[in-house]
């Protein structure tokens, strides 16, 4: 089972935060937490045609929107998927799993459903710039787009599970994405009423080389942004995070439906679960609201997996570097499925250290 968030950041509460996260918390309790891993690319498209396919973006040439791994290489490389396909498992995804209009038919043994992505609506209550929004009773779309995944991804659970055959299923959602959009029960002031602190090094660096930055396209939109030294008022900055806190503890409840699922359906005790995003976030550090840039904090994502059988790895941390490049072979390792991985698949295998953390 592999679930992923969107631009979310390790501020989860089994990351040491003091964040509302009890389903992707509850997941690190049963498995191994990787405190410094990283994305190849802090960038959507690239970082997601990197992970799948188990190559580096100077390898893919997937560099932004514009292309994808199989316009630049064809049908020759085999993906994450499409490689357990091949023995025999059944494979199949809903929601962001590729980036959004970049699905790949060839990982499927039945079809994905990249659910649409759901905007602010008429009717919901928002912030006067757009980054952040609640439904209400008015708006005209009752539901969030990370419904349609779930929806979509517990329908492919029960199929996969309903075949009989080993099976790959990938489950991701948007948030938290901006625009935060959440339902009732989950708006930022619902969720974080009290004390938010602002960005701690709101300012750029000194001397920091104009290209390094990502100060006139962050994702956020504000009047008071678009310089280096043009920082987002406290009080705004405030409220972009609070919501930002707020669609990260939607994410973790939506992705707990597909966690629970496995219990439903009896198979908890024998189904590796991953989870991760495609990279980290800025919420106003250094004056970037975005990702998209080398930081830390733009490149740094949580990562989570639990092997139930691994049992020297429950409830354990481990501080050895990893990167998303590495999940291919790590799976296909901890799958039994790893020999005839191609020779061009790059990174490394983790599965040892579910055998010995460290």
């Amino acid at each position: 089972l592999y679930l992923m968030a969107d631009d979310m950041r390790p501020q989860l509460g089994c990351y040491g935060h003091n964040m509302k996260t009890p389903h992707l918390d509850n997941l690190a309790a049963g498995g191994l937490l990787f405190e410094t891993a990283y994305t190849q690319f802090s960038y959507c498209a690239p970082s997601r045609n990197s992970f799948m396919t188990g190559r580096r973006p100077e390898r893919t040439r997937a560099l932004n929107f514009n292309s994808d791994f199989r316009q630049n290489h064809g049908e020759s490389w085999v993906s994450m998927p499409q490689h357990f396909k091949n023995h025999g498992y059944f494979t199949s995804a809903a929601g962001k799993l590729y980036h959004d209009g970049m699905d790949d038919p060839a990982s499927w043994s039945f079809p994905s459903n990249q659910t649409k992505w759901i905007p602010c609506e008429e009717g919901d209550w928002a912030d006067q710039f757009g980054n952040y929004c609640g439904i209400t009773n008015a708006s005209r779309v009752q539901y969030t787009d990370e419904v349609l995944a779930l929806a979509e991804g517990l329908k492919r659970l029960d199929a996969a599970h309903a075949s009989g055959k080993p099976w790959w299923v990938g489950i991701g959602v948007h948030r938290p994405h901006r625009s935060s959009r959440v339902p009732g029960g989950w708006w930022g002031s619902q969720m974080y009423p009290g004390d938010v602190e602002p960005p701690k090094h709101p300012l750029a660096p000194i001397g920091a080389p104009y290209m390094s930055g990502n100060w006139l396209e962050g994702d956020y939109h504000d009047p008071a942004h678009g310089c280096p030294n043009c920082t987002v008022p406290v009080s705004r900055s405030i409220e972009y995070r609070r919501w930002y806190y707020a669609a990260t503890s939607y994410a973790d409840h939506m992705l707990g439906k597909a966690i629970n699922k496995l219990e439903e359906l009896g198979v908890q005790n024998r189904t590796i679960t991953v989870f991760h995003a495609d990279h980290g976030y800025q919420l106003g550090e250094l004056n970037e609201w975005s990702k998209k840039t080398d930081t830390e904090l733009a490149t740094r994502v949580p990562l989570i997996v639990r092997v139930p059988w691994k049992v020297n790895a429950i409830g354990q941390r481990t501080t050895v570097l990893a990167e998303l490049v590495d999940m291919f072979k790590t799976l296909a390792e901890l799958a039994g499925i790893a020999d005839d991985v191609q020779q061009d698949v790059q990174g490394m295998s983790l599965a040892p250290l579910f055998d010995e953390p460290k």
